[in-house]
């Protein structure tokens, strides 16, 4: 119960003193307390944290914080699961198919044994030597079957190879990987414009799968590995200034969890424009308060800017309907006295956000 005494000194209000440690006792307190600091006063002059809570927040408004990371993360993990997927797929495939007369290369399903395939490093032989040795010890009924089944190779083809990488380092496999006929099949199978775009952004995603993997707090995070500049979504990431290596002033993408959900959104509407993800999250997201997407880096006009209101699409085909919706939801909004965009956002919550409790 101290912990639950040093929230109620603290300012927060606490109805049900034992509902309170129990929820304490699952989360725990230190985990929970990454949630407090959204509804503390901030941060002293001495540069301390100052856990006085704000007046009028309750333990509840913490919890629904919590749980609204918890949703969040489960659809991020959704969004990498097929982006993650997609990326194995066209690596192994492109890796299998790859052929170079010069270089003696020809269309090999265990290429990835090959070292003339990637660019010798260090780090792309040690990715070699990992990979063999989690092939030879994974229990895995493709990598049993292949052990008891052959001899030659000694290991299973690239495509057995994929299905135990982490994300991380299917990364370093792509960075080392020596071919750029490869690397641009890759950026064009998630819709990116080159293979150095293409490298820099699986590895930011790669960063946020770890964080989101580990169950830690996402939601007002500065992640550690920043975007590279993307022109097609110059009108949709946030940016901010910062000096280049000459001491420059030069744009780079905001490091806080807006701009990674643009660019998910982005490419799982290039693998799949009919997914339901975007309006999901964008309904999850409309709940939370101004200062809150703040926090996040969302922009104030977030809910206009393309990525999330016009997505790629096949417009022939739902023109005539796509007007006429519109049309509706611009009388609705007028109707009710609010912004086209929030009438769409409340539309989204009543369709798509189930009623869950923590």
């Amino acid at each position: 119960m101290e912990h639950v005494a040093l929230l109620s000194a603290r300012g927060l209000l606490i109805d049900d003193e034992e509902r309170a440690l129990r929820y304490l006792r699952q989360i725990g307190y230190f985990r929970l307390s990454g949630y407090l600091a959204a509804f503390e006063k901030g941060i002293q002059r001495s540069g301390a944290r100052d856990h006085t809570i704000l007046p009028g927040t309750t333990f509840d408004q913490v919890l629904d914080l919590y749980v609204f990371d918890r949703k969040l993360r489960l659809l991020i993990m959704e969004a990498l699961e097929r982006v993650e997927v997609a990326l194995r797929s066209a690596w192994a495939n492109s890796l299998a198919r790859e052929k170079d007369e010069q270089q003696g290369l020809h269309p090999d399903a265990h290429a990835w044994l090959d070292p003339r395939r990637t660019d010798g490093s260090v780090d792309s032989l040690s990715l070699m030597t990992n990979g063999a040795k989690k092939l030879n010890d994974s229990q895995e009924s493709f990598a049993v079957h292949y052990r008891g089944t052959y001899d030659s190779p000694r290991f299973p083809p690239i495509w057995a190879l994929v299905e135990t990488l982490s994300f991380g380092e299917l990364s370093r496999w792509l960075e080392h990987t020596a071919s750029l006929d490869v690397k641009r099949a890759v950026s064009e199978a998630l819709g990116l414009p080159n293979q150095q775009v293409a490298h820099r952004v699986v590895e930011a995603l790669s960063s946020i799968r770890n964080v989101c993997a580990h169950h830690n707090r996402c939601w007002d995070r500065v992640h550690a590995k920043g975007l590279p500049t993307l022109n097609r979504l110059h009108d949709d990431i946030v940016v901010f200034t910062t000096h280049g290596k000459n001491g420059e002033l030069v744009n780079a993408p905001d490091k806080h969890l807006y701009n990674y959900l643009v660019v998910l959104a982005f490419i799982l509407n290039h693998l799949n424009p009919k997914s339901t993800w975007r309006a999901r999250l964008v309904a999850l997201v409309a709940e939370r308060t101004p200062d809150q997407l703040k926090r996040m880096a969302f922009p104030a006009d977030w809910h206009q800017r393309n990525v999330w209101v016009n997505p790629p699409r096949e417009p022939a085909a739902v023109s005539g309907l796509e007007a006429s919706l519109r049309d509706a939801l611009r009388r609705h909004a007028a109707a009710e006295g609010v912004t086209v965009a929030d009438a769409h956002a409340a539309l989204l919550r009543a369709a798509l956000l189930p009623v869950t409790t923590a």
